[in-house]
């Protein structure tokens, strides 16, 4: 592939265009991006200019490409925003989870805490691995390990995440449930008590109470699952 092919193929999947897309823009055949990107053909200087036109770029991005110091200046840009928002979410976590605390020990109402230590706090741990791994991308080339063996990591790893959150949605979902009606006959001047469990399978019962537990104790971990997302991702 040249450099001219390369560079279209980049812009057209950065502007999420498939090949087709790309050709009717430009009216010519799909085969005909199809040429340009292997570097079986080259566009001339009025298709180039044409393509800079779809892309709202000039020539020079096409010839010669997004050059480095740009290219590195964009990702910084992505970094600070990520961290920033890292930042935001483990602030605002914290004062929410001595809310919850407090409310607990006023309320005995634990529903606010357990669903912050299991469902917040791991995926917010899970975003800064995430982020960690894009700085150190940043700061020292390293890159996502690549090869079938990486993939199937990455998907080991996205289904485990899915799972969890799967076995734990209904008692989130509960225990939202349960909170809302406490302050709702508190409110009102009622009296409330839990009911004692969740009403699932045996087995679903002891899965979410043993996950909970340990996101209760041990969120700080999801940040292995983070780093593991970005380091088996198949695109650095």
């Amino acid at each position: 592939m040249n450099k001219i092919g390369k560079n279209i193929k980049t812009l057209r999947t950065k502007n999420k265009m498939s090949q087709e897309d790309l050709a009717q823009k430009l009216f010519v055949t799909r085969q005909t991006i199809s040429n340009y990107e292997t570097g079986k053909s080259n566009p001339d200087v009025e298709m180039i200019i044409h393509i800079g036109e779809v892309f709202e770029t000039d020539a020079n991005e096409l010839i010669y490409g997004v050059s480095k110091l740009e290219l590195k200046k964009s990702k910084m840009i992505k970094l600070l925003i990520r961290v920033v928002i890292c930042l935001v979410l483990v602030i605002a976590m914290y004062y929410l989870e001595k809310f919850a605390i407090d409310l607990s020990l006023h309320t005995f109402n634990v529903g606010p805490l357990w669903i912050i230590k299991s469902a917040f706090w791991p995926f917010i741990y899970v975003f800064v691995g995430w982020t960690m791994m894009f700085a150190i991308h940043i700061f020292t080339g390293a890159k996502p390990l690549g090869g079938k063996f990486a993939r199937t990591i990455h998907y080991i790893i996205i289904i485990i995440i899915v799972s969890y959150i799967i076995l734990l949605l209904p008692m989130w979902i509960w225990l939202i449930k349960s909170t809302v009606e406490q302050f709702v006959l508190l409110k009102s001047g009622g009296e409330y008590s839990y009911e004692s469990s969740l009403s699932l399978t045996p087995l679903w019962n002891k899965l979410s109470t043993k996950l909970q537990l340990y996101a209760f104790h041990y969120s700080a971990t999801f940040i292995f699952m983070g780093i593991g997302v970005w380091l088996t991702k198949t695109k650095p």
